[in-house]
């Protein structure tokens, strides 16, 4: 690695290689093993200050992050100023489903961390991701495509929505965000609307006694901290 100071900043340019190492991040619940590659990287105060475009790779034979779990993995990386982009999509596994995350971008962005890329998720299974995450169980699947999704300063954000087909109707989430997701003090924001939701198999699920007939509607402005309506 090299790098300079001069009254105008400063930047530090060189390659991260890495072989067959291990990774944890413990509060996040995320475990990459055999991590291996060639990581450029280019650090500067102003991004005027140098020209820069670096291409690398990444493997890993194993990524376990809660519920979604990938194998064998080979990324092109291209790195430029201050920011790290993966040229080739993520594709990983999620309750009998598909999460593809293209164009993944990782950097700082006024000394904040900046991630941002496309999701979609494909045909997840309900039962499988509620048993996962401990919740009460589903039957049904989600399908969602996010748009673009962006992470800066602590909030998390979508363009797009996500479509469940669960308790015989249909679910729709739009204007999705979440602050703080990697604390104990999470906070999710977003618009819900419903159509044919079977209040019989709804109420069945969640333990409210038991309602019959079928319901339309919606919930905008919602708001969760954790897992509590605030």
């Amino acid at each position: 690695s090299t790098g300079e100071i001069d009254p105008d900043g400063w930047n530090m340019t060189g390659t991260l290689v890495t072989d067959r190492l291990g990774w944890q991040h413990r509060t996040a619940d995320i475990n990459m093993v055999d991590l291996s590659g060639e990581i450029p990287f280019a650090f500067s105060s102003g991004e005027g200050n140098i020209d820069f475009v670096r291409s690398g790779f990444l493997t890993f034979t194993q990524l376990l992050a809660g519920s979604v779990v990938a194998e064998d993995n080979h990324l092109a990386l291209e790195s430029t100023i201050n920011r790290l982009t993966f040229v080739d999509p993520w594709q990983l596994n999620l309750a009998g489903g598909r999460l593809l995350i293209e164009d993944l971008r990782v950097g700082f962005e006024s000394a904040a961390l900046l991630v941002s890329g496309r999701t979609l998720f494909d045909s997840i299974d309900l039962g499988d991701l509620t048993r996962s995450l401990e919740l009460p169980p589903m039957q049904g699947r989600l399908t969602a495509d996010l748009g673009d999704v962006e992470y800066r300063g602590g909030l998390l954000h979508s363009d797009g929505d996500a479509r469940i087909d669960v308790f015989g109707g249909t679910i729709q989430i739009r204007n999705l965000k979440a602050r703080d997701i990697f604390t104990s003090y999470r906070s999710f924001e977003g618009d819900i609307d419903f159509h044919g939701i079977d209040l019989e198999q709804l109420t069945r699920t969640f333990e409210f006694g038991e309602i019959n007939g079928v319901i339309d509607g919606y919930i905008h402005d919602l708001r969760l901290f954790g897992k509590v309506p605030s």
